[in-house]
């Protein structure tokens, strides 16, 4: 790499759809992602958020809208003449070349010389700690050795934009987590533009400066992890993104009505503007349980409390996660080990939560919420 590090651009998406035939993929994408950010397009499959990454690689055409970098426009340009970095999930590596001729490639085609372009794939090799592997096969090589070949094979012409295609999915989740605080270093180091695709949400959470959600072809929020997390702006995001309790019912007069007619306190502090058909969503981390059978002074520990049934156990550690059945929905809920307090599958639970925990969400439903 060379020794003057070019700074990541801004990139832009303005109204950028795609249609395979009467088929649209993705529909009206703006987005707006500031220079040096690490962004994830996370979603299911067939969201469509690496058919959006393809279109920004220029391996598919976009049927309307612009894309620009750095304030230039990519719309029309053709793949060879972006000049964005890009690791895939299947590595993509020449097996025919060593190591440090796949990292060298790119260089090559750039007619970068030669005295630089070995310098750039010794420098570039030693950040992602392959050196002594320089003159190996990809054959020869682990799945994550692999990785870290395509990642350097993409950095090493230090890209204004890195694009990353799920590329961590084969891997092993203690293998994943390490090439994740890897890639989070580089990134630092570097400051180049990253656009990460993932349906992992916990890599999402991990990775990302902001991460754009995408559901049928649209993106359907934008925000920080933390954003995300606490603050999801709809039913879908606050289901795909994390665990959670979910409570049906209606939201009027600033109180929200279950199904079967507990009026719950809500938080005041989050401006509605619409009253209609609601779910009640808590994080299960903000959630007390105890026996049904508990004293008054132990069961009801919040300003909101119901009861339920509980469903499952799971062990997770130092924590436990209950799934807990409700008259009017039902979800996780994680506590830490409480030594079987809870302990019996069946057994009659009462949950508790602060009102300023809890976040009102508008009922997915082809109707629009009244506005108040």
């Amino acid at each position: 790499m060379t020794s003057e590090q070019t700074p990541g651009a801004a990139l832009e998406l303005d109204g950028v759809t795609k249609n395979f035939g009467s088929f649209t993929a993705i529909q009206d994408v703006t987005l707006s992602i500031e220079p040096g950010e690490f962004i994830t397009f996370l979603g299911p499959s067939g969201s469509g958020k690496t058919t959006t990454l393809n279109c920004i690689a220029g391996f598919e055409d976009v049927t309307a809208g612009e894309i620009t970098l750095a304030g230039q426009s990519l719309t029309d340009q053709p793949v060879h003449r972006r000049n964005l970095g890009m690791v895939f999930q299947g590595y993509a590596l020449f097996p025919h070349m060593s190591v440090e001729k796949n990292v060298a490639y790119p260089l090559k085609q750039r007619k970068v010389p030669k005295a630089q372009r070995e310098k750039d794939v010794t420098a570039t090799l030693e950040k992602v700690g392959l050196t002594e592997f320089r003159h190996r096969l990809p054959s020869q090589l682990s799945g994550g050795q692999r990785q870290r070949v395509a990642l350097a094979r993409a950095i090493c012409f230090n890209p204004p934009l890195l694009l990353m295609d799920e590329p961590l999915s084969a891997l092993d989740k203690a293998l994943r987590e390490q090439l994740q605080q890897e890639i989070r270093r580089i990134h630092r180091d570097l400051g180049t533009t990253v656009v990460f695709v993932t349906h992992d949400q916990d890599e999402a959470l991990a990775l990302s400066d902001r991460i754009v959600v995408f559901n049928k072809g649209k993106v359907v929020q934008v925000g920080t992890p933390r954003e995300l997390y606490l603050q999801p702006e709809n039913v879908f995001v606050s289901e795909f993104v994390g665990e959670s309790l979910m409570i049906s019912g209606d939201y009027r007069n600033s109180q929200f009505h279950s199904d079967s007619g507990t009026v719950f306190a809500t938080d005041t502090t989050q401006e509605l503007g619409w009253t209609g058909p609601a779910q009640m969503m808590i994080r299960p981390e903000n959630i007390s349980i105890h026996d049904a059978a508990a004293s008054a002074d132990t069961a009801a520990t919040g300003e909101c409390s119901v009861t339920g049934f509980l469903e499952d156990i799971t062990y997770v550690g130092n924590a436990v996660k209950y799934r807990v059945g409700l008259p009017d929905g039902g979800g996780i809920v994680r506590a830490e080990d409480i030594g079987g307090e809870v302990a019996d599958i069946g057994s009659e639970v009462t949950l508790s939560w602060a009102a300023a925990d809890a976040r009102i969400l508008a009922k997915e439903t082809s109707e629009e919420p009244a506005h108040a």
